[in-house]
């Protein structure tokens, strides 16, 4: 069964002379509801990356806010990436040079496109992190069940929050990533050509057709067929 995450509430850091941020950060393990929805699942998967650039004593709050580029999948907006549910995926992403303030820890999840408040926990790793392997068969349950939709991959710094809030003067930090827009599918409801029973042309433009009506419409294929070749050799 998934569990709801642990939900964490955060002061607004406070910048110190030196541009490193301070603040409390508290949490409780229960099902939180936030302003754009309820999270589900348990955390699961492998991280790993190399630090990103460390939070620098010469920070200024007129600094661009840092964003994060996805390195796999590729974000492509006309021709988004799908997945078969079942199946292990990679996120791999880095940081640009604007990082002053690395971040602590990083949510990761995903939110379907067509019902943002449905929100998928993906995982909670280090700020450090530069790749993540979700394990998305593990995750996926008859009481949590993933769902055939599109989804867009979100992650955030735990001090700037799901929403984006960047605090004023937030040069350094890291901006919250909505840049990837993928799909999950359920696969079992079509069967490739040649591994049918029998076997059908895999390659051919019906190959995607119902194994029962591609079967019915061939025989009347080949007599249409073998009429034709019979009327051009008597002609």
């Amino acid at each position: 069964m998934h569990h709801a995450p642990s939900s964490t509430s955060t002061t607004a850091p406070a910048s110190t002379s030196s541009g490193v941020p301070t603040g409390t950060t508290s949490g409780s393990a229960s099902g939180a509801t936030t302003g754009t929805g309820t999270a589900s699942g348990t955390a699961s998967g492998s991280a790993s990356g190399t630090a990103a650039p460390l939070p620098s004593a010469t920070r200024s709050p007129q600094d661009p806010v840092s964003q994060l580029s996805m390195l796999k999948p590729l974000a492509n907006a006309q021709n988004p990436p799908l997945f078969p549910i079942g199946v292990d995926i990679l996120f791999q992403w880095q940081y640009d040079k604007y990082l002053k303030l690395q971040p602590s820890n990083l949510t990761i999840e995903a939110y379907m496109n067509d019902s943002p408040n449905t929100i998928v926990t993906i995982g909670n790793v280090s700020g450090t992190t530069t790749s993540y392997i979700w394990p998305a068969a593990s995750q996926n349950n008859d009481t949590h069940p993933l769902k055939t939709s599109m989804y867009t991959l979100r992650i955030f710094d735990g001090q700037v929050g799901r929403a984006g809030n960047v605090p004023p003067g937030g040069g350094g930090y890291l901006a919250t990533y909505i840049g990837l827009k993928f799909g999950l599918y359920r696969p079992d409801g079509y069967t490739p050509g040649n591994q049918q029973n029998p076997p059908i042309c895999a390659t051919c433009a019906f190959a995607s057709t119902k194994n029962d009506a591609m079967r019915t419409l061939l025989p009347a294929f080949s007599v249409l067929a073998l009429t034709a070749i019979t009327t051009l050799i008597l002609a």
